[in-house]
Order: structure tokens, then sequence, then C-alpha cells
């Protein structure tokens, strides 16, 4: 599973979901969605239009890591 810090679902009915410090799997069958504290969420892939997500963390890492150099 994938980490995120933030995580959009855009649903074919135009709605919109939200998760923060999740991890998650996309594939085929569909989404899967798990916080830390065990609780899961899945999503069949024909209702899910598009994710988003958003890893405020490895970015700054990166940053710090490029400024440093």
């Amino acid at each position: 599973m994938l980490p995120a810090d933030e995580l959009v679902v855009v649903h074919h009915d135009d709605t919109v979901r939200r998760f923060t410090d999740v991890t998650y799997t996309l594939g085929r069958t569909g989404l899967r969605v798990r916080a830390a504290d065990g609780r899961e969420w899945v999503f069949p892939s024909h209702e899910v239009l598009t994710t988003h997500v958003r890893l405020a963390h490895r970015i700054g890492r990166r940053r710090d890591q490029d400024l440093a150099a």
C-alpha cells in the first residue's frame, strides 16, 4: 500500500471524499483506503472517476535535500 498525506477521491456522481494520513491501493478492481486506526474503505473501480494524492512530507524532505546539496 502507498502512503498519502492527503487522498482526494472524485466519484462519477461528482461527490468528493478527502482522507488524511492514509495508505491506499489503486488497481483494476478499485481503490482500497486504510487509515492508521484500522478503518478501511473500498470503492469499486466503476465508482471512482479520479484520485489526487499529496505527499507533503516527501516533498519537504526532497526540497531540504536539494538545498543542502
